[in-house]
């Protein structure tokens, strides 16, 4: 978070260092929050622009900490879970939308497990002033109810689970 209490913007994410001990001590008390909010365990650990997979402190402070709960974390190996494979239309080098999902579903099968991660939404002015990822959200949410996309994952060559299923197999 910067100093008025958002996040931090991407253009910014790597230009600050960050101290291991206490990025952990955040993680765990984000994480405690959510145990006493919602009385059951996370899914899974993300963590905001991908920083955890750019930022080796923020990295090893979700890991260590990810290791101590047994909970996975998005895109990493910890002691108990593999990696997920994580796809985006980024790994593709494709514009945002169903065309990159139905060009590449076929490399899918190459993994026992992927993660298409989204950000769908409605817009407000909030997330309008704040979001660098506004737009896009309408765009998401789109595909994810389109007929399309229920067609594409409708066939029995996938299985839509969550990460509790990918913890329940481990």
């Amino acid at each position: 978070m910067d100093e008025e209490g958002l996040f931090i913007k991407p253009q910014f994410l790597n230009k600050r260092e960050y101290d291991e001990e206490e990025l952990y001590q955040e993680i765990k008390a984000q994480y405690d929050l959510f145990k006493k909010l919602t009385q059951q365990e996370p899914s899974h650990f993300d963590t905001h622009l991908f920083s955890s997979d750019k930022i080796m402190s923020v990295q090893k402070a979700v890991v260590r900490l990810a290791n101590e709960v047994s909970v996975p974390v998005r895109n990493l190996d910890t002691k108990l879970f593999p990696r997920t494979e994580f796809i985006t239309f980024r790994k593709y080098d494709k514009p945002m939308g169903l065309d990159y999902l139905l060009e590449c579903h076929e490399d899918f099968s190459n993994y026992d497990a992927i993660e298409i991660m989204s950000h769908p939404g409605y817009l407000d002015r909030f997330i309008m002033n704040v979001s660098s990822y506004s737009k896009e959200r309408l765009i998401e949410l789109e595909l994810l109810t389109s007929k399309e996309m229920k067609t594409l994952f409708s066939n029995d060559k996938y299985e839509l689970i969550n990460y509790n299923q990918i913890k329940n197999k481990s």
